[in-house]
């Protein structure tokens, strides 16, 4: 309730720092209290910890945009039992058309982990100058491509980066070179290591998968998590993790590959039924030499 007085009391270019500990809410236990408190619906999904940060964040970046100001993310963090955002906000009437094309929703399986976002809006930069439009539909309709599950929507919450990489640089740097000068901090270890799992974090990519989940769905063995990783990066897809989450796998590959790499590795295995599902003979080679 206090969000609009907060970006309306910062000063042009000011630190904002909001910390939620609602995570029953922003976990999706009540959805229905998520919409009203952060207008966008949580979903319950193994990226969880990341959408709670992007519901306040999209609260926060709805709230600035009322009164002409952008909020720029410069660190958010999933710690513990809650979440905490660091951002910058600006005058800009220009900058908050941008918005819409950093906010989505996901539409979320509920018998697998696929999921699908899709943006509200696009900006595309043409010369000097930047249109607006409506955001072409980028999900396949109401049952899932991969197990023909019901689909869920989620959201709308916050699609742009979750940190500014100059920014956590030159934490980093203070961290590593200016310690002697802030003696009343005690946790530098902590502090390093969280700001070091966040400038590993591909700060682009929107929501992430869990390997141990996907597994578990479909009843499969462990894989192990390098070798999953290493497959999508040799296919060309960017891979990271989530600060949180060092089993969450964040990457621009669509659920269809995910899916796939879970065919190939059913087949390896002797008790598989998934035999008979076809596969590409690229992704099977690039599991058997164990990338």
């Amino acid at each position: 309730p206090f969000l609009d007085a907060a970006v309306q009391a910062v000063a042009n270019g000011g630190l904002l720092c909001i910390t939620s500990t609602d995570m029953p809410v922003l976990a999706g236990n009540y959805p229905e209290t998520c919409f009203a408190r952060y207008g966008g619906t949580a979903v319950k999904a193994g990226y969880c910890h990341e959408m709670s940060l992007r519901l306040v964040l999209n609260a926060l970046a709805a709230s600035a945009a009322r009164y002409g100001r952008e909020v720029q993310p410069l660190v958010s963090c999933s710690i513990d039992f809650y979440v905490r955002v660091f951002v910058r906000v600006h005058d800009s009437a220009s900058r908050v058309k941008h918005l819409a094309s950093k906010t989505a929703v996901v539409h979320q399986c509920v018998q697998c982990e696929s999921f699908a976002v899709q943006p509200l809006g696009e900006a595309v930069v043409e010369g000097s100058s930047t249109k607006f439009r409506p955001a072409r539909v980028v999900v396949s309709g109401a049952a899932c491509p991969e197990c023909g599950g019901r689909v869920r929507l989620g959201g709308p919450f916050y699609a742009g980066p979750l940190y500014d990489e100059d920014f956590v640089r030159s934490c980093l740097g203070i961290c590593e070179e200016e310690r002697d000068a802030y003696p009343g901090v005690t946790s530098w270890k902590k502090v390093c290591g969280l700001l070091t799992a966040i400038s590993e974090e591909h700060a682009d990519l929107v929501l992430h998968y869990r390997l141990p989940l996907l597994l578990k769905g479909l009843k499969l063995p462990p894989m192990p998590l390098r070798r999953f990783r290493g497959t999508l990066e040799a296919l060309g897809y960017r891979v990271s993790h989530f600060h949180r989450d060092p089993e969450a796998v964040k990457t621009d590959a669509p659920s269809a590959v995910i899916y796939d790499l879970m065919r190939l590795w059913a087949e390896q295995q002797p008790s598989s039924q998934e035999g008979s599902h076809p596969a590409s003979q690229l992704l099977r080679s690039l599991l058997e030499q164990g990338l």
